[in-house]
C-alpha cells in the first residue's frame, strides 16, 4: 500500500473511531449540521545521521470535530534487506493539541511492539505490549497540556512547534511523557532562539527558531511562516530532520483558475 495513503487511512480509522464515541456522548446533531472529516496538512519528514539518509516519516493532519487526529509512518531501510516501521495514530486537542489518545506500532524483524496512552479524568495510562505480552501503568496527570515523545515519532515536536508557533515567550515549559526502555514524564524547557534564514527547497525560508531542553538532552527545531516544524536536529548524535518542500513550480508555468 502507498505510504501516504496508509498514513491517511490510519488517521482517518482513528477520526471514525473518535466520531463514534463523541455520537454516544453527546446530543443529537442533525446531519446538515455535522462538519466532514477535513485533512488539513500532509507532508514528509526526511532523516539524516552523519549526513547520510536513514529513513522517511510521512505523516497527515486530520481535523475530526474538535480533534486533530495525526498519522504517521516511519520507515529505516536496514543493510541487510529489512526495514524498521513505526505506525503513529494520535488524536490532540484542534485548540491547544493537548494530547488525548496516543498509540504506536513498531515493527523490526523478530520484534513488534505496541505503546500507548488512554486518559481518564485526572489520570492517565501508559501501556506496552511485546511479543504477545503487555503491561500498564497509571499516573497522575500534571497540569495544564501534556505531549508525548518517543522515538521514530518526529511528527511529535512537529506537534510541539505547531502549539508555540503563534506565542510569543522567552522561555515555555511543557509536560512532556516521554516513552522508552523506562517511561519518564519530564519537564521540557522550549527557548525562543529568534529569527534565522533557512534554505528550504529552493528559496531561503525565515524560520523562527525554538531551543528544547531537559535535564539529559536538547533539539533545536525551526518553525516557518506556516507554523509547522521545516527542521530539527540534534546534535550531540548527529541527527536531522527536514520536511520535504513542495515541489518547485516550472519556470513559466501558470496558475490554474479555481474550477479549471
Amino acid at each position: 500500500m502507498n505510504v501516504r495513503l496508509r498514513t491517511a487511512l490510519a488517521a482517518a480509522v482513528l477520526a471514525a473511531a473518535l466520531a463514534g464515541a463523541a455520537s454516544a456522548a453527546e446530543p443529537f446533531v442533525p446531519k446538515f449540521l455535522k462538519k466532514a472529516p477535513e485533512t488539513t496538512d500532509l507532508g514528509v519528514f526526511r532523516i539524516w545521521s552523519h549526513n547520510h539518509a536513514v529513513g522517511t516519516e510521512t505523516f497527515s493532519y486530520v481535523l475530526q470535530g474538535d480533534s486533530l487526529v495525526i498519522g504517521s509512518h516511519f520507515r529505516q531501510p536496514l543493510k541487510d534487506g529489512d526495514t524498521l516501521r513505526k505506525v503513529v495514530a494520535m488524536a490532540v486537542s484542534a485548540f491547544d493539541y493537548d494530547l488525548r489518545f496516543y498509540q504506536s506500532n513498531f515493527e523490526m524483524p523478530g520484534r513488534q511492539e505496541t505503546r500507548g496512552i488512554t486518559f481518564g479524568d485526572t489520570v492517565f495510562t501508559a501501556y506496552r505490549e511485546m511479543n504477545g505480552r503487555g503491561e500498564g501503568l497509571t499516573y497522575l496527570k500534571p497540569m495544564g497540556r501534556l505531549y508525548a515523545l518517543e522515538s521514530m515519532a518526529f511528527v511529535l515536536f512537529d506537534v510541539m512547534c505547531r502549539n508555540l508557533a503563534k506565542r510569543e515567550f522567552e522561555t515555555w515549559t511543557m509536560n512532556v511523557f516521554a516513552l522508552g526502555p523506562v517511561d519518564t514524564l519530564v519537564t521540557v524547557r522550549a527557548r525562543n532562539l529568534g529569527e534565522e534564514q533557512i534554505r528550504w527547497g529552493n528559496a531561503p525560508v525565515t524560520a523562527r527558531k525554538i531551543g528544547f531542553e531537559d535535564a539529559t538532552t536538547s533539539y533545536t527545531a525551526w518553525i516557518g511562516p506556516q507554523g509547522y516544524m521545516l527542521r530539527l536536529e540534534h546534535p550531540f548524535t548527529s541527527l536531522r530532520v527536514e520536511r520535504e518542500p513542495p515541489p518547485a513550480r516550472q519556470a513559466g508555468a501558470s496558475r490554474r483558475s479555481p474550477g479549471s
